[in-house]
Protein backbone atom coordinates (compact mmCIF):
# COMPACT_ATOMS: atom_id res chain seq x y z
CA UNK A 1 0.00 0.00 0.00
CA UNK A 2 1.48 3.20 -1.04
CA UNK A 3 -0.33 5.09 1.90
CA UNK A 4 0.65 3.28 4.95
CA UNK A 5 3.14 5.57 7.31
CA UNK A 6 4.30 8.03 4.81
CA UNK A 7 2.83 11.54 4.23
CA UNK A 8 2.74 11.38 0.42
CA UNK A 9 0.60 13.46 -1.55
CA UNK A 10 -3.27 12.25 -2.56
CA UNK A 11 -2.49 12.93 -6.19
CA UNK A 12 0.82 11.31 -5.95
CA UNK A 13 -0.88 7.74 -5.01
CA UNK A 14 -3.48 8.25 -7.05
CA UNK A 15 -0.49 7.89 -10.05
CA UNK A 16 0.50 5.09 -8.74
CA UNK A 17 -2.66 3.58 -8.60
CA UNK A 18 -3.17 4.43 -11.80
CA UNK A 19 0.37 2.75 -12.94
CA UNK A 20 -0.09 -0.23 -11.17
CA UNK A 21 -4.16 -1.00 -11.85
CA UNK A 22 -3.81 0.73 -15.61
CA UNK A 23 -0.46 0.47 -16.86
CA UNK A 24 -1.28 0.09 -20.44
CA UNK A 25 -2.86 3.01 -20.26
CA UNK A 26 -1.64 4.94 -17.65
CA UNK A 27 0.52 8.21 -19.72
CA UNK A 28 -3.23 8.49 -21.63
CA UNK A 29 -5.29 9.40 -19.26
CA UNK A 30 -2.75 11.05 -17.17
CA UNK A 31 -2.12 13.64 -19.91
CA UNK A 32 -6.33 13.54 -20.30
CA UNK A 33 -6.50 14.31 -16.22
CA UNK A 34 -4.06 17.27 -16.23
CA UNK A 35 -4.73 18.94 -19.60
CA UNK A 36 -8.39 19.66 -20.16
CA UNK A 37 -7.60 21.39 -23.24
CA UNK A 38 -4.94 19.72 -25.67
CA UNK A 39 -3.41 22.40 -28.00
CA UNK A 40 -2.57 20.80 -31.32
CA UNK A 41 -1.40 23.99 -32.88
CA UNK A 42 2.27 22.35 -33.13
CA UNK A 43 0.89 19.67 -34.89
CA UNK A 44 -0.64 22.04 -37.35
CA UNK A 45 2.58 22.66 -39.19
CA UNK A 46 1.95 19.60 -41.04
CA UNK A 47 -1.73 20.25 -42.29
CA UNK A 48 -3.78 17.45 -42.12
CA UNK A 49 -1.22 14.29 -42.15
CA UNK A 50 -1.21 14.44 -38.06
CA UNK A 51 -5.33 14.39 -37.95
CA UNK A 52 -5.47 10.83 -38.17
CA UNK A 53 -2.82 9.98 -35.57
CA UNK A 54 -4.81 12.55 -33.55
CA UNK A 55 -8.17 11.29 -33.68
CA UNK A 56 -6.38 7.25 -33.29
CA UNK A 57 -5.03 9.39 -30.08
CA UNK A 58 -8.67 9.96 -29.19
CA UNK A 59 -10.41 6.61 -29.55
CA UNK A 60 -7.33 4.91 -27.80
CA UNK A 61 -8.21 8.01 -24.89
CA UNK A 62 -11.65 7.22 -24.72
CA UNK A 63 -11.18 4.28 -21.98
CA UNK A 64 -10.03 6.44 -19.48
CA UNK A 65 -13.48 7.71 -19.19
CA UNK A 66 -14.53 4.37 -18.65
CA UNK A 67 -11.64 3.42 -16.33
CA UNK A 68 -11.75 3.00 -12.13
CA UNK A 69 -8.66 3.04 -9.50
CA UNK A 70 -9.39 1.61 -6.16
CA UNK A 71 -9.00 4.14 -3.05
CA UNK A 72 -7.36 3.40 0.20
CA UNK A 73 -10.44 1.43 1.03
CA UNK A 74 -10.70 -1.78 -0.94
CA UNK A 75 -14.41 -1.74 -1.39
CA UNK A 76 -14.62 1.80 -3.04
CA UNK A 77 -12.94 3.47 -6.03
CA UNK A 78 -13.44 6.18 -8.29
CA UNK A 79 -13.15 6.36 -12.14
CA UNK A 80 -10.19 8.08 -13.34
CA UNK A 81 -11.85 10.67 -15.54
CA UNK A 82 -14.34 12.27 -13.53
CA UNK A 83 -16.30 13.48 -16.39
CA UNK A 84 -19.45 12.65 -19.22
CA UNK A 85 -19.12 11.09 -22.39
CA UNK A 86 -20.54 14.26 -23.62
CA UNK A 87 -18.13 16.12 -22.12
CA UNK A 88 -15.14 14.31 -23.48
CA UNK A 89 -16.99 14.41 -26.99
CA UNK A 90 -16.69 17.50 -26.31
CA UNK A 91 -12.82 18.13 -25.85
CA UNK A 92 -12.27 15.95 -28.83
CA UNK A 93 -14.02 17.95 -31.00
CA UNK A 94 -12.44 21.06 -29.92
CA UNK A 95 -8.98 19.41 -30.34
CA UNK A 96 -9.70 18.36 -33.68
CA UNK A 97 -11.49 21.57 -34.74
CA UNK A 98 -8.46 23.12 -34.77
CA UNK A 99 -7.01 21.09 -37.70
CA UNK A 100 -10.03 22.85 -39.83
Amino acid sequence: NYDEGFDIDEGVVLYLRLNKEHPEDAAVCKILMNYTHLDMAPLLLWELKFLPLAVGWFERATICTTLSIHNSNPDSSRRILEESKEVFQSRILTALYEFV
